[in-house]
């Protein structure tokens, strides 16, 4: 039993395998104390941060710091960003909002999408495919898709069997 001691012991001595290689997890800032709510990468390498009531925060630096860039008092279930750079907002109940130039101005394009028995368009997830079109689920019981240059939203026709909750193509 004392040379099987050994030899584990020995093995793990001699392992090139440290406790430093593991990614640890690190805080960047103290500058951000919303609560976030989704996040998204663009191919510039920033990082759009949706917040429950208090819209959308950009880094640009690696999440050293952070600017609103909009949809202020909106809360933010979903971001997603197209090869152009465009941002797409899911919000909880005004439905979803594009930006094309890095969240200096917003448009609502809600135009297919159901809305809710109270009236509010709930979005819950967006998802871009590799030809840019946008899919949402909506309302936990739908899904939606807006072609790459399109303003109207299509249903997805299909057999459900349960609510939907989230989309990733």
């Amino acid at each position: 039993m004392k040379n099987v001691v050994i030899i584990i012991l020995l093995v793990l001595m001699s392992s090139t395998f440290t406790l430093s290689q593991i990614p640890l997890w690190q805080k960047t800032s103290d500058s951000f104390n919303e609560p976030i709510s989704t996040l998204a990468t663009s191919a510039k390498g920033y990082i759009s941060a949706g917040t429950y009531g208090k819209g959308i925060y950009c880094s640009k630096d690696r999440g050293e710091s952070w600017h609103s860039i909009g949809l202020q008092n909106k809360s933010i279930w979903s971001i997603a960003i197209n090869s152009k750079g465009h941002i797409y907002a899911a919000t909880s109940h005004k439905g979803v909002f594009y930006s094309t130039n890095e969240g200096q101005t917003w448009t609502q394009i809600n135009a297919g999408l159901d809305s809710s028995s109270y009236g509010d368009i709930i979005v819950n997830d967006l998802a871009f495919d590799q030809n840019d079109n946008l899919f949402a689920t909506a309302s936990y019981r739908d899904m939606y898709r807006l072609t790459a240059n399109d303003s109207t939203w299509e249903r997805i026709h299909f057999q459900k069997s349960s609510q939907i909750g989230r989309a990733h193509v």
